[in-house]
């Protein structure tokens, strides 16, 4: 559109500028140099994802010989990039793994007056799938600001100490581990409101599980979404939703609460929803992703227990009496049945109603993208879910949401 004429190309150059993706860190500079000469420009931006980071601590013949800029030099140049542009609200960093280096994300983030005036911070550690084990995430000090934190394909170390963190709101762990003993979940976070677990799980007997991890937070969190697997490699705790007296929102999927292989006991106590919630959504990541490639979903014993609290819970006189939102997904042998007595329970008390039945036809997707959308338009959430990955280019799909 930028190239239909003079007037659509100045407006759709400072719609550009707003969220800008920045390929590498190679590329940096050229960035901060259109900025630099354009400062009407520079307002614009209010967040900037930068690809590609390196991860390693090499030799300086290794720099040159791959390609990439010295560490100093792309810390440098993040730095550079943030500080120009006054009215920048979020910032992602996508990392990469380099062959035959010290992987470290120590070497790549600026230090600490660089977030300064950062609300939100997304941290992509490897794009080749294998978490990066750390005891450093974030630069020790003070984050004034900081209001959301998103981190992915981590191991966390037992010796990671976590900086201060006073105004942080929403916490989102994707494929995140935690080595041997330590907290999963950061302690003492008393602004914090938020938490999105997926695929989180302890790797050691006498490690802190997700559960007890939650619980801290049990008398203030408003939104809790856990999704995909997220459990103790080694205990099975059931989560008793009834416990958390404030939460507004919450997203289930059924597959992260199996306590074994077969599934048969759900690590989930569901009898009693809290009175606060707003909304409720049950998913199924692994289901209706593969349905896509045409794998056939297996079958999921948790959502029995599932499907009989909901009716028990909707069914009770007083229970859920500020509900206005259910979605559920699901297949159609374990759900259909189901579904017309939710519907009945839900009507009379207006409560709005959506059943995505995936291996049902016709399906309202047929691609990862098309599936998004309708999450996006129907899944009641006050944002959309960190179900993409900085790593992959094609999955950054507005990723930073103060920006909207």
């Amino acid at each position: 559109m930028v190239l239909v004429c003079k007037a659509w190309y100045a407006c759709g150059r400072e719609f550009l500028y707003r969220n800008p993706i920045i390929p590498s860190p190679n590329h940096i500079h050229l960035f901060t140099r259109t900025v630099t000469k354009e400062p009407t420009l520079a307002k614009r931006v209010l967040s900037i994802v930068i690809l590609r980071v390196p991860l390693f601590s090499p030799p300086n013949r290794i720099h040159s010989a791959v390609g990439f800029l010295r560490p100093s030099t792309t810390r440098q140049r993040i730095a550079q990039a943030v500080n120009v542009c006054a009215n920048i609200q979020s910032l992602g960093l996508g990392c990469m793994e380099v062959l035959g280096a010290r992987p470290t994300l120590a070497t790549c983030l600026p230090e600490i007056p660089t977030f300064t005036r950062i609300r939100q911070l997304w941290i992509c550690a490897a794009s080749s799938g294998k978490p990066l084990t750390t005891t450093y995430i974030l630069p020790p000090g003070i984050f004034p600001i900081l209001e959301e934190l998103v981190l992915e394909y981590f191991t966390l170390d037992y010796l990671l100490s976590w900086p201060s963190l006073p105004r942080l709101r929403s916490l989102r762990l994707s494929r995140c581990h935690l080595l041997k003993t330590g907290c999963l979940i950061p302690p003492s976070l008393r602004s914090l409101r938020s938490i999105e677990l997926v695929t989180t799980t302890t790797t050691h007997p006498s490690a802190e599980d997700h559960v007890q991890a939650l619980y801290r937070y049990k008398n203030i969190l408003e939104s809790l979404a856990i999704t995909v697997s997220s459990r103790s490699a080694f205990r099975y705790p059931k989560l008793d939703l009834s416990r958390f007296i404030k939460l507004k929102h919450i997203v289930l999927d059924s597959r992260a609460f199996s306590s074994s292989l077969s599934g048969e006991h759900p690590c989930l106590i569901a009898d009693r929803l809290p009175c606060s919630l707003l909304t409720i959504a049950i998913v199924d990541i692994l289901g209706t992703a593969g349905v896509i490639k045409g794998v056939k979903p297996r079958y999921d014993h948790s959502s029995s227990y599932i499907r009989d609290s909901l009716v028990q819970n909707l069914g009770q006189l007083g229970s859920l009496p500020s509900l206005q939102t259910l979605y559920i997904e699901g297949r159609v042998q374990e759900w259909k049945a189901t579904l017309p007595l939710l519907s009945a329970l839900s009507t009379p008390r207006a409560i709005e109603t959506n059943f995505l039945l995936f291996d049902d036809f016709p399906r309202p997707y047929s691609d990862y993208s098309q599936l998004r959308t309708y999450r996006a338009r129907h899944l009641p959430w006050p944002w959309p879910l960190l179900l993409g990955t900085l790593c992959i280019a094609e999955e950054v799909v507005a990723p930073l949401l103060f920006v909207q």
